[in-house]
């Protein structure tokens, strides 16, 4: 069942962790991450799951906000992503990546991509990465962030579909959405974006 199928309650603020660890690792692949990069994670929520996955698949610091306290990842703080600000004692990042809250009608992912463009902009980070579902990129509105953006360098498409909770009815979960990670970074490419596939 997929995370916006109707027919079931939608969960609170949109949380739906990333809990299979072949979705992070099907960024991972294809991302040349330093050892000593510092990744900031901007939708933890309370378990920080894909702050674990990135450190065992890359290696990397990771540091962690919420909306809410994330009780599982130090260093963490409660920050609202989409003020486009750093945390207060923050330095630059290497990298911004997430699961961010898709919102009704995706406005609240088109807010995280604005607020992430932000801060390559301001030359905070050098790259965001967000999972998204794999026709976001489709409607007109966005063409600020695709098409029309430069930043826009990569398109992953996951080639297998993501469980985002498990049936209690005994049936064997058949989600139904595809979904992709979209990356942005600080260098322009005006050749336009790479498609690439994981896992």
């Amino acid at each position: 069942m997929g995370k916006h199928e109707t027919g079931y309650r939608r969960m609170e603020r949109d949380f739906y962790p990333t809990r299979e660890a072949w979705v992070t690792q099907a960024l991972t692949s294809h991302l040349k991450i330093a050892p000593e990069a510092v990744v900031w994670e901007p939708a933890a929520g309370r378990d920080a799951v894909m702050a674990h996955q990135l450190r065992a698949a890359a290696g990397v610091t990771v540091m962690c906000s919420d909306v809410e306290e994330v009780k599982a990842w130090q260093p963490s703080v409660r920050h609202n992503f989409i003020r486009a600000e750093l945390p207060q004692g923050w330095g630059k990042v290497s990298g911004i990546i997430t699961n961010p809250p898709f919102g009704s009608r995706g406005k609240m992912a088109e807010r995280f991509i604005g607020a992430g463009l932000k801060h390559l902009e301001r030359g905070e980070t050098a790259m965001l990465a967000l999972l998204l579902p794999s026709d976001f990129d489709s409607a007109g509105g966005r063409r600020k962030f695709f098409a029309d953006c430069p930043r826009f360098s990569a398109k992953i498409t996951l080639t297998k579909r993501i469980t985002w909770f498990q049936r209690t009815d005994g049936i064997r979960p058949a989600p139904k959405e595809n979904h992709c990670w979209c990356v942005w970074t600080r260098a322009d490419r005006p050749w336009g974006p790479l498609l690439l596939y994981g896992p």
